[in-house]
């Protein structure tokens, strides 16, 4: 995909640009050849096969640029990411905090040097056999003169010597167009085999059927039941998700805890059908996911991922994208924003809601990092569907923020399917149902005081949670686990003891 979006931008003008070359460079060597058969057809016969080791030279290289660059897409591609992280001011500190920037420096300038050495090699040679072809023109047009004035005395033409400088230049114009027309021809060709990764890109086809135009999802939703469901990424033979029999129901909340890997995150991709199970089957009020229009099913559930979408928009249009036909609708995205705990925040901004959230442009302003998750979990209260998943929605907000956000969400859930994914929410009341995955199966589920009763992983996991002493080394193995179900500041103790 990198390397068709690289060359479809210039490949195809540039392939119409030779093809036009081609036809101006015949009608000037077809008026060449017609003063050139006049006195000789084997000049018209030498003329073309003259330029052979010149089409047969960019031929060959065309093929080695290509082969080339295919081959050093990795490189390229580090290349890029090493330059693009020396110059991020979000990456900056932490690259000069653990004093990596000689190191990184170091990386990218080896990889840039390798890159421009092949290149450097590459047309050395080509301009080398270039050279060489070139030489051969120049020599045969010193023997055409030769062989015109011998034919001159030969035949007895009795050519005056502005005769033979006439066939002479007749001789070189259609050389020299012939020549043209030849690298236009390689240009097509070289131009082709780069152009070979669009159309190669444009073959592939999707591994799910999107079935759009299919029927439309109702705007109440139910129930959605995962039936026997299990997934494995593509090209992966490990299994994310594995026998998972799951019901979610209209006006319930279920809490998905676990380690880092568990599946739940995977379990809400395939609820928006970013991919489709590999076995069993998805039903939404009885029917197949796979049967509903793509565009009315996920303008029905409203996603909050970890790695949310940060915008260089206005805060009025970053929480409008949760709804682009509502967008200009103040009064819903200021209550957005008021129930997503970012309201009194985008306001202390300079010019509010109005405000661009990217310092890349004139008068904008940056949020850290929780302030960006609150604008985000506002743009999914925008949408207003009737499902709602969020996916470590308090990861980065403070105690307070969390209190609040989860009040609101628990309002929310009396009238939607709320589905909330955390590692720290351990605390009754969070959800009506917890349901408690691991290696991509679940191992347990029910309401909190039912898990904590039975003594099993939640049991454990919340008493992790609650205790300071998860985070003590007195035990490789409490540590290891506490560290697994803990967001990084969690590790060190910042939230530890967190009232329950």
């Amino acid at each position: 995909m990198t390397r068709a979006q690289r060359e479809c931008a210039s490949r195809p003008l540039e392939l119409l640009s030779r093809t036009t070359g081609i036809v101006t460079a015949a009608i000037n060597f077809a008026s060449m050849a017609a003063i050139l058969l006049t006195l000789d057809v084997p000049l018209l016969a030498a003329m073309v096969v003259i330029c052979l080791p010149m089409l047969v030279v960019q031929m060959i290289y065309g093929a080695k640029t290509y082969t080339l660059e295919y081959g050093r897409t990795d490189t390229r591609r580090m290349i890029e990411i090493l330059g693009g992280m020396q110059i991020d001011r979000k990456i900056l500190p932490q690259i000069i905090s653990f004093g990596l920037s000689d190191y990184l420096f170091g990386r990218w300038l080896g990889s840039a040097e390798s890159f421009v050495q092949q290149d450097v090699r590459l047309h050395r040679n080509r301009t080398a056999a270039e050279t060489l072809s070139s030489v051969l023109v120049t020599i045969s047009t010193v023997g055409v003169t030769a062989y015109v004035v011998y034919l001159n005395f030969s035949r007895g033409l009795a050519l005056t010597v502005g005769g033979v400088m006439m066939y002479v230049t007749a001789f070189g114009g259609g050389l020299g167009a012939w020549q043209g027309a030849m690298r236009s021809v390689t240009g097509i060709y070289e131009g082709s085999l780069f152009l070979l990764d669009l159309v190669a890109f444009h073959k592939l086809r999707p591994v799910q059927t999107l079935h759009r135009g299919g029927r439309s999802t109702p705007e109440a939703i139910h129930e959605i039941r995962f039936e026997n469901v299990g997934f494995r990424y593509p090209n992966s033979a490990a299994w994310a998700l594995r026998g998972v029999d799951l019901t979610f129901r209209h006006g319930q909340s279920t809490l998905l805890v676990g380690p880092n890997g568990a599946g739940k995150t995977t379990l809400t991709k395939l609820l928006i059908r970013l991919y489709d199970p590999t076995e069993g089957r998805i039903l939404l009020d009885g029917v197949d996911l796979r049967e509903f229009d793509l565009t009315s099913l996920r303008r029905r559930i409203g996603v909050v991922f970890q790695d949310f979408l940060c915008l260089p928009f206005t805060a009025q249009e970053n929480i409008g994208c949760g709804d682009v036909r509502n967008m200009q609708d103040q009064a819903r995205v200021r209550e957005a924003a008021r129930r997503a705990g970012a309201q009194e925040m985008i306001e202390r901004l300079p010019a509010g809601f109005d405000t661009v959230l990217n310092r890349m442009f004139k008068d904008g302003q940056e949020l850290s990092y929780g302030q960006w998750q609150r604008v985000c979990i506002a743009r999914s209260f925008m949408k207003q569907a009737p499902v709602c998943v969020l996916d470590e929605p308090t990861a980065s907000l403070d105690v307070e923020a969390e209190a609040a956000l989860l009040r609101e969400i628990n309002r929310m859930s009396l009238a939607s399917m709320c589905i909330l994914i955390s590692h720290r929410a351990l605390r009754p009341g969070i959800a009506d149902r917890i349901v408690v995955m691991s290696q991509g199966r679940i191992v347990e589920s029910g309401d909190y005081t039912g898990l904590i009763a039975r003594g099993g992983e939640f049991a454990r996991l919340a008493r992790l949670y609650q205790s300071a002493e998860a985070i003590q080394p007195e035990s490789g193995f409490v540590e290891s686990q506490a560290t697994a179900i803990m967001s990084d500041d969690e590790a060190v103790g910042t939230r530890v003891g967190a009232a329950p």
